[in-house]
């Protein structure tokens, strides 16, 4: 995902905005978690015993429910 904004930014001719510490929460819950392979957001959730808020694939929301993983996780 990162490398997506990464390219977004280059093709619009503007500087990224965000931190080059950049962390992809679900490879962290993969690694936390021991798990072989990464899971999905909904997945992940219910691993959690939690349901998933909003609607999925908005962005918001997904960015919503990713930090209550990243807040287990911590």
């Amino acid at each position: 995902m990162y490398n997506k904004i990464i390219e977004q930014c280059d093709w619009l001719g503007i500087t990224n905005p965000f931190s080059e510490n950049y962390m992809n929460v679900m490879h962290e819950f993969k690694r936390h978690f021991k798990l072989h392979k990464q899971i999905g957001l909904k997945r992940a959730l219910s691993y959690l015993n939690m349901d998933f808020e909003g609607t999925h694939h908005s962005g918001a929301d997904d960015a919503y429910n990713t930090a209550r993983i990243l807040s287990k996780i911590l």
